[in-house]
């Protein structure tokens, strides 16, 4: 009989524009500084002027509208007397959730020089090395058509995120929107799935014993990375792969140690070639490249890698499959085959301390392997993490239910599209 009166109330309250879902009932938490809080928040569709009532028997004690609402709890703008009008144990509570919106598509902008891969990352939506926008669609599991639209320009996505074209978008900065909007935004951000590493063609004789590398890792200076990676948080990242434990920089920084390198090259060329898988990978690759200049040595950008003599490419991470990094790099490493004897020997060892990683019966013995895989790749072969960018996830303030999972990928799963109360002109709070 209460749940029908309840529903009742609601349905005459809601008759002004207000959302008209079924009512929650849920647990008064407590009663502070005349505000009602109460066990329920955003997770169930509770936002601010939600609805609620207060109900004893079947008389409504009070009846008003959410001022803030969080993960596992909201609260009611403050009421007059409240604390001297109600007993918690003796009342029942009902919020009013907002409606989901399950007709409306979802479009997310998405920067092409982000290398999501492939659309396993990220549930709903396919993956975004697709030049085909038109194919570049899914579902949420409220029935949203979630859009993926791919973007050459930072400044052109966020053009269309203002003017509602679209509804969210990732980058590696931290865009805010034009001042008037910027309270309808919401910003949530991860280090991402992947990091940069400098990688040697190794079929290259100035290669052979991975002093050229070596040479440039000593002189990248980390404290720098404001500079030379466009994109907020970016981090210096010293682990080839996910370490339980942060890794230490392998070799500090020092300039003169770096430069010093170069003289045990046997012939040092004046020119040599640099492959970029990614363009937001530029600026490091010009950097090394003034590095390089001081040292009368030019550094020509290709795209083809098999005439590289270093590469900057992004690897993957992952919590899941730890080794995934390692390996992604000694494929690389094996497509440029080599005379060399020693470089050949240390490849079969990092290929058996993977394999002996990934048959391991303990994490800590996994964590042995890959700690001995990533040493010989470091210090025998030359290849060096350098940093690691944050993703950054803007959406409109209706876009609710995006998070970024352990790995650093986007998590849509519970992705939706809510329709935000408000309270009808002249209502009380």
């Amino acid at each position: 009989m209460r749940s029908i009166f309840v529903i009742i109330i609601f349905l005459v309250f809601s008759g002004s524009g207000f959302c008209s879902t079924e009512p929650i009932e849920t647990e008064i938490l407590q009663i502070k500084m005349n505000r009602i809080y109460f066990g329920s928040g955003e997770e169930e569709n509770i936002f601010s002027d939600c609805s609620f009532f207060v109900i004893k028997s079947d008389d409504t004690l009070f009846q008003g509208f959410i001022e803030k609402s969080y993960s596992g709890v909201s609260y009611s703008y403050q009421i007059d007397s409240v604390a001297n009008k109600v007993n918690i144990d003796s009342c029942q509570a009902y919020l009013l959730p907002a409606e989901i919106d399950s007709l409306i598509p979802i479009n997310i902008g998405i920067l092409k020089s982000i290398p999501y891969g492939s659309s396993s990352n990220f549930p709903g939506l396919t993956s975004v090395t697709s030049t085909n926008d038109s194919l570049n669609s899914g579902l949420s599991k409220y029935g949203n058509i979630l859009h993926t639209n791919l973007y050459d320009s930072e400044i052109e996505m966020l053009l269309d995120f203002e003017a509602g074209l679209i509804d969210a978008f990732i980058s590696y900065k931290r865009e805010l929107p034009s001042h008037k909007n910027q309270k309808y935004a919401n910003i949530i951000h991860a280090p991402a799935p992947f990091y940069a590493a400098l990688i040697p063609n190794i079929s290259e004789a100035v290669n052979n014993k991975g002093f050229l590398t070596t040479s440039l890792y000593y002189r990248f200076n980390d404290q720098r990375l404001s500079t030379i990676f466009y994109g907020d948080n970016a981090v210096s990242y010293n682990c080839l792969f996910p370490a339980e434990n942060s890794c230490r920089r392998l070799y500090s920084f020092d300039p003169d140690n770096g430069r010093n390198l170069l003289k045990y090259i046997d012939k040092i060329p004046k020119k040599l070639f640099m492959s970029i898988d990614n363009n937001s990978l530029e600026k490091l690759g010009l950097y090394f490249a003034d590095i390089l200049s001081r040292d009368k040595i030019r550094l020509k950008f290709i795209e083809d890698n098999s005439k590289a003599d270093i590469y900057l490419h992004f690897i993957p991470l992952s919590e899941d499959n730890k080794d995934s990094g390692l390996t992604y790099i000694l494929n690389l490493l094996k497509a440029d085959s080599t005379d060399n004897k020693k470089i050949n020997s240390t490849i079969s060892e990092i290929t058996k301390y993977i394999e002996l990683a990934n048959n391991a019966n303990t994490d800590e013995s996994q964590q042995y392997y890959l700690n001995l895989a990533q040493r010989a790749l470091s210090e025998d072969i030359g290849v060096f993490p350098l940093l690691r960018p944050s993703l950054f996830f803007t959406s409109g303030n209706n876009l609710k239910g995006c998070a970024f999972d352990n790995n650093g990928h986007l998590d849509l799963s519970n992705l939706r599209k809510v329709v935000l109360p408000s309270r009808p002109a002249g209502a009380n709070r």
